[in-house]
């Protein structure tokens, strides 16, 4: 069972990312106009991901009570992973309020996978100039 210092913590570090996804968010919506759409783009995209990992961490903490020891450093390396993986964040951001909706079925999470690669995919290749194709240097 999770004492109160863990719960603590981890109601700190959900409210940090939370708060950062606001940030986020108010900044694309700041930043939008020609020529700067992509940015505002990858920073929503970047909001997401921040609630993603709050889905991630609150999950990642009640199962390690629940499932598993939670002195394991192998889970905790694998959340850390899983942390760095921006289409896991973007996935359990979308994921979280679709099983608060009720029943979610293997295509749904085929669907939500497809989007959050579809939202990683765009962000990245709108980021950085494409050299593909460039002249070779001489």
């Amino acid at each position: 069972m999770m004492n109160a210092l863990d719960f603590e913590r981890l109601r700190v570090l959900l409210r940090k990312c939370l708060d950062n996804s606001e940030a986020l968010l108010s900044a694309a919506k700041e930043i939008q106009g020609p020529g700067r759409h992509h940015i505002a783009y990858h920073l929503a995209g970047l909001a997401l991901e921040e609630i993603g990992k709050a889905s991630m961490l609150l999950v990642d903490t009640v199962s390690a009570r629940i499932l598993k020891d939670e002195d394991n450093g192998e889970e905790v390396a694998k959340l850390a992973d899983s942390l760095a993986d921006h289409r896991k964040k973007l996935f359990w951001a979308m994921l979280t309020p679709s099983i608060d909706a009720g029943v979610i079925s293997p295509q749904d999470f085929s669907i939500l996978k497809e989007i959050a690669n579809d939202i990683d995919t765009l962000r990245l290749s709108s980021l950085c100039v494409s050299v593909e194709g460039a002249p070779p240097a001489q």
